[in-house]
């Protein structure tokens, strides 16, 4: 028995990491328990703290503590590989260290913000009941979105403008939306243009939250209509919104409640690309006459963004989609990365409950 306490011993950092993981996910168990004690108890604490903290910094410190625990992984293999022990003991010992570390950084994100994933559903906090998408209610769905892109297109932000100002009016859109619907409210603002700049096209991200360090990131490189619905998107999972429809539905609450053009123009067409997607599944024809009804600036825009999209497709975008595509289903998304685009069920139920969008 002696060699078990032995093994026991060396290893018992791996062991206790495995049990406070394993308590963690006990804890995420209960929808209820994680909306009572830490999405509305613990996280907007730390999150406001954070927000307090590194809102003042001018750069992301989220990019660097990344670009960090890059170099540090590639550091760590040459060394492995560099030894000489046996192939065998730099395995096992490699193993250990990626479990150890695997399980630290599972941690340390499910209590700084993951566990939002698992919190009452937005739809409950917002009274909403799904709609399935019928043709004739997606119809007008799409045409009352095509009504307001139009009316909005000949103002949409043409020119970048800093991701502190965009910051800014994402967070004035909130408390406007939170009058509407108490489940939004306004984020500590720390939202930041990202540091890797067009390198971030060639992974695949329009901006991105950071949940270790509680930063939203703008990648300023897209085309500069999207930048008012990332930001409103990317500060969703600030205030603790953590699936991805989730975080377009409150995007779009928030972004049309913005006094200001650029932003609704920007929340509209997207949600506008989305409706019209569903509906070219039901009737490719009724489609395409709504996206030729759009007018000549909306058009203009989406085929810049479709230029934009082209021009950045590669393998290594193609292996990013796919992870993070991962990355959604583990985290309770079972559509991956098409749960974007899900949320037209919650456009749907607006759309009827409200008579309009």
């Amino acid at each position: 028995m002696s060699w078990i306490r032995a093994w026991l011993w060396r290893n018992r950092w791996l062991l206790g990491l495995g049990l406070v993981a394993a308590m963690v996910r006990w804890f995420a168990g209960d929808a209820e328990r994680v909306e009572r004690y830490y999405a509305s108890g613990i996280f907007p604490r730390l999150s406001g703290w954070l927000g307090h903290l590194l809102g003042r910094l001018p750069f992301s410190l989220g990019d660097l503590l990344y670009l960090v625990a890059g170099v540090g992984l590639l550091v760590a293999l040459w060394r492995l590989r560099s030894e000489q022990a046996p192939w065998r003991g730099r395995v096992f010992r490699g193993l250990r260290a990626a479990l150890s570390w695997g399980l630290g950084v599972n941690i340390a994100f499910n209590l700084s913000w993951g566990l939002n994933y698992d919190r009452t559903p937005l739809d409950r906090r917002l009274g909403l009941v799904p709609q399935t998408s019928d043709t004739v209610l997606l119809q007008g769905l799409t045409d009352a979105l095509l009504q307001r892109v139009n009316a909005f297109s000949s103002a949409g932000q043409r020119k970048p403008v800093s991701a502190t100002s965009l910051g800014e009016m994402a967070r004035e859109g909130y408390r406007l939306a939170g009058r509407t619907h108490p489940a939004l409210h306004p984020p500590v603002a720390s939202f930041k243009s990202s540091l890797y700049g067009s390198l971030g096209n060639y992974i695949g991200y329009s901006g991105y939250y950071n949940p270790f360090t509680g930063e939203g990131q703008l990648n300023a490189t897209i085309p500069a209509f999207l930048h008012p619905f990332v930001t409103c998107h990317e500060l969703a999972h600030q205030i603790g919104i953590a699936r991805e429809n989730e975080a377009n539905l409150a995007g779009f609450l928030a972004a049309r409640a913005v006094p200001d053009s650029a932003f609704r123009y920007s929340a509209y067409l997207d949600m506008f690309l989305y409706a019209v997607g569903n509906l070219h599944a039901f009737d490719s024809a009724a489609a395409q006459t709504r996206l030729q009804a759009l007018s000549p600036a909306a058009k203009a825009d989406i085929r810049e963004l479709q230029a934009f999209q082209e021009r950045y497709r590669t393998p290594v975008d193609q292996a990013s989609d796919w992870l993070y595509d991962r990355f959604l289903r583990l985290n309770g998304q079972a559509e991956g990365i098409r749960s974007y685009s899900s949320v037209v069920v919650w456009l749907l139920a607006l759309y009827r409950r409200d008579g309009d969008i």
